[in-house]
């Protein structure tokens, strides 16, 4: 669902054509039950911020700065005009593979169609940018079994922020090359 509104607001001019960030939130309201359906842990956000003041909290969210999580902790995620670098913390014994997922233009009459662009296995993962792709997010799923996972069999992931290359207006207002 979030490909097909990415699509529509970045090629099909639904809102203002901006960024289209996503959240992940376990949506808690069973705190000490541990068999209820919405516990804690299920899901998160990784801000990148130098602060813990609020307000550079979310001026940093604002400028999407962020990725969501349900385990996976990610070191460090970049892009410039040419790539899109994804760093994993990695533990030990744990394996990952990392999904680039994005939409391709076809031509100005065709709507892209979102699919998995490259995978990559290992800690760290580069996609390389094509030029034809009206934004470009990863998926980073890990070989560790969520230990609170809302479906049985679920795994540990993460999800970054879209970007758009090739000088195109970026899906994110800010790119971050270091970590804090």
């Amino acid at each position: 669902m979030w490909d097909l509104a990415l699509i529509a607001r970045l090629h099909g001019g639904a809102g203002d054509g901006g960024p289209l960030y996503a959240l992940a939130t376990d949506d808690a309201h069973d705190h000490y039950e541990q068999d209820a359906v919405s516990i804690p842990g299920r899901g998160w956000v990784m801000v990148r911020c130098a602060s813990h003041d609020p307000d550079d909290i979310v001026r940093a969210m604002r400028a999407g700065d962020f990725h969501a999580s349900s385990g996976v902790k990610l070191v460090d995620v970049r892009s410039d005009s040419t790539r899109m670098t994804i760093d994993i913390d990695a533990e030990e014994g744990v394996t990952y593979r990392t999904e680039f997922i994005g939409a391709t233009r076809e031509d100005d009459e065709t709507a892209p169609t979102a699919r998995v662009l490259a995978t990559v296995d290992g800690d760290s993962a580069i996609y390389e940018f094509n030029g034809d792709e009206l934004y470009v997010r990863a998926r980073v799923t890990s070989s560790r079994l969520h230990p609170r996972p809302y479906r049985k069999g679920d795994f540990e992931m993460a999800w970054t922020q879209p970007v758009r290359p090739r000088g195109l207006r970026p899906a994110t207002t800010t790119t971050t090359t270091t970590n804090p």
